[in-house]
């Protein structure tokens, strides 16, 4: 079966499973609406996780609504890696030049959000080796260590697909048996800084967006021969999630485990509900925008952190909310316009 015809990650081509107001004329024939509403709703979730007061940021403990929020937005990171390891599969084992242009869509935005937060002082660094490591490691703000984890996760799977265009499907069996025996298994603990970029933690997501691609086929005739099994095992996942919550989660060894199995119910429900619905522009553009959106977003919520610390928690958070996403997308809107077809390789628009 034809690629563009058989999975639910490009249900816009499957006609006859769409209602009529879904079919666009005008669209390509490889676009992939699925992807466009998760990273839509990926990008939201990472600007409200930021705007959160947390006890490793601040002298202040949490909130209850910053817990709550920040339990359920833990899926945003893992989802964006799927998406990436979705679009890196529909593009099929990358040959040296695909990587490279890969590389430099990432890593040019990357180099240029990191210059301003070194040049703002809010990077920390103090010499020039400071930048040098800040640089290689995702760091000249916390935040950029998702950078840090999608060139390693890139770089790997590129690797492996050299070795056998199958040995994607054994490295994310490997990572699934890893995380199960080091939740049963008591393991060195790692400091924070390396927890958030230990590609053991998070490739997975990445290779099971590619694996998912490959596999299209046989998910398409799931989701559409068994739907309510599907969906029934979506919402269970995310059931499972919320009823543990927050204060067994953040203590659990198993919290691994949950992230994922959370992470992966709400990529199956997003695919299942709205993977074949054509999403509004403003979606579409929420997605395009996804990563300037991210590199760029915390220089305007940290401009309120101060000022808004001991604001009520909600108010906190929806005025941190709305200047990180409104700042953001004047930077995106303004790049657009102004470098046009430079924004992409500059800005990451």
């Amino acid at each position: 079966m034809r690629a563009r015809r058989a999975f639910t990650l490009t249900a816009a081509r499957r006609r006859p499973y769409l209602p009529a107001r879904s079919v666009n004329a005008t669209t390509p024939a490889d676009y992939l609406p699925f992807i466009d509403w998760l990273k839509a709703l990926a990008i939201v979730a990472v600007v409200v996780t930021h705007a959160l007061t947390l006890p490793t940021v601040t002298f202040l403990y949490p909130t209850a609504i910053d817990v709550r929020l920040h339990f359920a937005v833990q899926f945003c990171v893992p989802a964006f890696l799927f998406a990436s390891g979705v679009l890196h599969g529909r593009g099929g084992p990358a040959a040296t030049g695909p990587v490279g242009r890969q590389l430099a869509r990432i890593l040019g935005p990357y180099v240029i959000a990191s210059g301003i937060a070194q040049i703002t002082g809010l990077s920390g660094a103090k010499t020039g080796w400071d930048v040098v490591v800040q640089l290689a490691t995702g760091a000249s703000l916390s935040i950029y260590y998702y950078v840090f984890l999608l060139v390693v996760c890139l770089l790997l799977t590129w690797g492996i697909e050299q070795i056998h265009p199958r040995a994607s499907e054994v490295a994310l069996v490997a990572l699934a048996v890893y995380a199960i025996v080091t939740t049963i298994v008591p393991w060195p603990v790692e400091s924070f800084f390396w927890i958030i970029r230990d590609p053991l933690h998070f490739w997975g997501y990445y290779l099971a967006g590619a694996v998912a691609w490959r596999h299209r086929g046989t998910l398409a005739r799931l989701a559409t021969g068994q739907p309510a099994v599907v969906a029934a095992a979506c919402v269970m996942a995310i059931a499972i999630y919320v009823a543990v919550g927050p204060g067994v989660y953040y203590r659990a060894a198993s919290a691994g485990l949950l992230r994922g199995m959370y992470t992966l119910g709400i990529v199956g429900a997003v695919a299942l509900t709205l993977g074949h619905r054509i999403p509004p522009p403003a979606v579409r553009f929420l997605s395009r925008s996804s990563y300037a959106i991210y590199l760029y977003h915390f220089f305007f919520e940290a401009l309120l952190t101060s000022p808004t610390l001991h604001w009520p928690a909600a108010a906190r958070i929806g005025t941190r909310v709305a200047a990180g996403l409104a700042g953001a997308l004047l930077v995106c809107l303004a790049g657009t316009r102004l470098l046009r077809t430079r924004a992409r390789p500059l800005l990451g628009v």
